[in-house]
């Protein structure tokens, strides 16, 4: 993997990665590259699950240590989406009644936009946010009960290997990035934190569903929260790239391939502790 150690090649790296918080990894990279003074360069791991895990960057430092992190907005508290599973890791697959359950969420769908939005496709049909398409709350509501009960069903050795997956974590309970940092918009600066496991597993074994959410561990004390969602959205062929007249609208069979699964405070889980690049 190459070095880059200058803004210009640090930005090219990422040319054709449409990702979201692409944004925030290149600023951060920038940062690092006209502040930071005692590194040889940095690597680019957003495209490359298989180097430090969740990481998004390496930084080697003139004494050839590598240490390599995730990046993420910070948006006023230590939460971060560590992963997105599919309804596999939930022992979740796709069944008759999946798939009857889809075609009646669909039909809610298109009913709710033609009723609300205009009967014939137009560009209100792709705003339906905040939960409020009763087609794709219908299914995502089902399949986390789904999801939770197949969850609870597995045997602990298996859910703690799934677990240590969801937290990014390896059979020897160390978390497979050596920390987290944060990009903050508003002051266009980073803040970054080293973190080790604080926790017992064992503990957070079980699930629980609540709406669209699957939380692991109990409704007092969970660490985790993943959102059963369409990949694309519930309705699919609505381009924007293409007038509403031009759309091949169609049901949507994305409803297993990529969840969102979120800490929502990272002290929960792990002992966070500040870095100062200058001195690492």
């Amino acid at each position: 993997m190459l070095l880059l150690n200058n803004i210009e090649d640090w930005k090219k790296s990422f040319e054709g990665n449409n990702n979201t918080g692409v944004e925030y990894e290149i600023k951060t990279g920038i940062y690092i590259l006209q502040n930071i003074k005692n590194i040889k360069g940095l690597y680019n791991y957003t495209q490359n699950d298989n180097i430090g895990g969740t990481s998004d960057i390496g930084i080697l430092y003139n004494n050839d240590t590598l240490e390599n992190y995730s990046i993420t907005k910070y948006k006023g508290n230590l939460s971060k989406c560590i992963k997105n599973p599919s309804g596999k890791i939930y022992n979740t697959y796709k069944t008759p009644d999946t798939e009857q359950k889809n075609n009646e969420s669909y039909n809610l769908a298109i009913h709710y936009r033609e009723q609300f939005k205009g009967k014939i496709p137009n560009k209100k049909w792709k705003r339906i946010s905040g939960g409020k398409c009763p087609g794709s709350k219908h299914m995502c509501e089902f399949l986390s009960k789904i999801a939770s009960n197949n969850w609870n069903n597995l045997n602990n050795d298996v859910k703690l290997n799934r677990l240590k997956s969801l937290l990014d974590i390896n059979n020897k309970l160390k978390p497979n990035s050596n920390g987290i940092i944060y990009w903050n918009e508003k002051k266009q600066s980073i803040k970054i934190f080293k973190w080790i496991l604080n926790i017992k597993l064992e503990e957070y074994l079980n699930t629980y569903n609540d709406g669209i959410y699957i939380y692991h561990g109990s409704r007092e004390n969970n660490i985790l929260k993943t959102q059963v969602k369409y990949n694309n959205g519930i309705i699919e062929g609505m381009s924007s790239n293409l007038e509403p007249c031009e759309w091949k609208i169609q049901k949507s069979s994305n409803y297993l391939s990529s969840w969102n699964c979120t800490i929502p405070n990272l002290e929960l889980i792990f002992k966070l502790t500040t870095i100062d690049l200058n001195i690492s």
